[in-house]
């Protein structure tokens, strides 16, 4: 899976692969913005997928699973993880 992002200008700011048990998308259900990034299949691949509601029945039920969804989005964001 292959992670990208372009600015308003759509100027490259970044690309990433992401490996297999990695996530994405969670971001944006757990603040409720928009899109931050592209998600493109680059192989063959099985995709685990949670409605908005599911998302949040799931972080709702399991308070860690919040817990640690936003430390990895805060590590993103500031460049601490690949």
């Amino acid at each position: 899976m292959e992670i990208s992002q372009t600015n308003d200008q759509r100027h490259f700011l970044f690309q990433d692969e992401l490996q297999p048990g990695d996530h994405f998308g969670g971001t944006c259900l757990l603040d409720g913005g928009t899109r931050q990034a592209t998600a493109r299949a680059v192989t063959s691949m099985r995709l685990l997928a949670f409605s908005a509601k599911d998302f949040h029945v799931m972080v709702d039920h399991f308070s860690s699973l919040r817990q640690v969804l936003k430390e990895s989005s805060l590590r993103y964001q500031k460049g601490e993880e690949k």
